[in-house]
């Protein structure tokens, strides 16, 4: 009787420390895979196999705790900041991740694009169901970044909103984004695959755009049918060097985030010399905490020929006292072509003339853009020049600075 009594303790203890054991197996975090995000239902022909999902999640939790096990062990070696920054919004054993789309984009390679919980995007290639993923590329989400409501770019995939269909715009010199299905473009490696993903239907009155390596615009409906001309009509890669020059522009200027995508409008379209295409660019609007003008202009070069193209800052500003129209501006500056100096004004929104003050001599044109021959100035009183425009009542608007 003593001996079972014995065994029956025994047995207990062991079953007390298995129920520990397991207990605390189940106190470590184990994240979820979550199918899909906001606006971003799960796409793609592998979207209903489980063993896909799992596997591309597993490949990118696995090679986040080996890269974090290296950098440990090479204390020596400093990473820069948007690397260690990248490395932080990995995802940990705990964090969830979500599987944006997975599917084969040719009949080489499987794609998988997974976002963590902290905001990195992953793109994960591999071969076939036989081969292991592999990490293509990663990229944070930013402030261009506007969940829900925009195509959402990471390596050589774009991934588009449920709720609308899209088109690329081409604006690059090399070949470009494809739209393999699903809500998938795929680029392949491509190297200048600049442009523009615009919905088939423009129903908003915000209507949303993304531009390849900028992030996420909003084009307001009244401005629409001008920017989807100039795109259609030979002025797509003027627009989009001014579109990226713009922005380069607010960021520099910049200390703040936006809530939503700024407004982007082509003001102009037309001729410079020596160039058949430039396009006048407003990034941001009225409402904007800052504005940026700029004039681009060039073609798309075939691969053989070098890229003649440029784009011309003139100005840029915060708020502006209430107009009525959220496109006013006006902006000059000097600039030179082919080794000979012009004066290039341009306003738009409730600017109707443009205007400038060049030593003694007095210019005015008609918005929204002018070019001037500068010879006819004395060099020495360009500096001193004064911009602005006159809305139709004659009330003076200031120029960007």
């Amino acid at each position: 009787m003593r001996r079972l009594l014995i065994g029956l303790v025994l047995l207990t203890a062991v079953c007390i420390v298995a129920v520990f054991i397991a207990a605390r197996g189940d106190d470590d975090p184990k994240g979820d895979t979550e199918r899909g995000a906001p606006g971003f239902p799960l796409r793609g022909s592998l979207a209903g196999d489980t063993e896909a999902i799992d596997s591309a999640v597993a490949a990118w939790r696995e090679e986040t705790a080996e890269d974090a096990e290296e950098e440990a062990e090479d204390e020596d070696e400093e990473d820069d900041d948007a690397t260690r920054e990248r490395h932080a919004r990995r995802p940990d054993a705990g964090d969830d991740v979500a599987v944006l789309w997975i599917g084969r984009v040719d009949e080489r390679e499987e794609v998988a694009i997974l976002e963590s919980q902290a905001g990195l995007l992953a793109a994960l290639t591999r071969r076939d169901s036989s081969a292991g993923w592999f990490v293509r590329s990663e990229r944070l989400r930013g402030e261009d970044d506007f969940r829900g409501s925009v195509p959402i770019g990471v390596g050589d995939a774009i991934v588009t909103p449920a709720r609308n269909e899209w088109r690329y715009v081409d604006a690059g010199y090399s070949s470009s984004y494809q739209d393999v299905g699903d809500g998938l473009l795929w680029a392949d490696g491509s190297v200048g695959a600049d442009g523009f993903v615009l919905p088939e239907r423009a129903v908003s009155d915000r209507i949303p755009i993304y531009v390849t390596g900028i992030g996420g615009r909003f084009v307001r409906p009244e401005a629409y049918e001008a920017f989807t001309e100039a795109l259609e009509s030979g002025y797509e890669r003027a627009v989009f060097l001014a579109a990226e020059q713009a922005a380069e522009m607010v960021q520099e200027e910049s200390d703040f985030v936006d809530d939503e995508p700024p407004a982007l409008s082509v003001e102009w379209t037309g001729e410079v010399p020596g160039y058949e295409h430039a396009a006048l660019v407003l990034h941001g609007d009225t409402t904007s905490p800052r504005r940026a003008v700029v004039v681009g202009y060039g073609d798309r070069p075939a691969r053989s020929e070098e890229k003649d193209e440029g784009t011309i800052r003139l100005g840029s500003g915060g708020k502006p006292p209430y107009t009525g129209d959220p496109d006013t501006f006006a902006a000059g500056a000097y600039t030179a072509f082919d080794n000979f100096p012009y004066l290039i004004l341009a306003g738009a929104g409730a600017v109707k003339t443009l205007h400038a003050l060049v030593g003694t001599q007095e210019i005015d044109r008609k918005g929204p853009f002018a070019i001037i021959d500068a010879r006819r100035f004395d060099e020495k009183e360009r500096p001193d020049s004064v911009f602005f425009g006159r809305r139709a009542d004659g009330v003076v608007v200031a120029p960007l600075g």
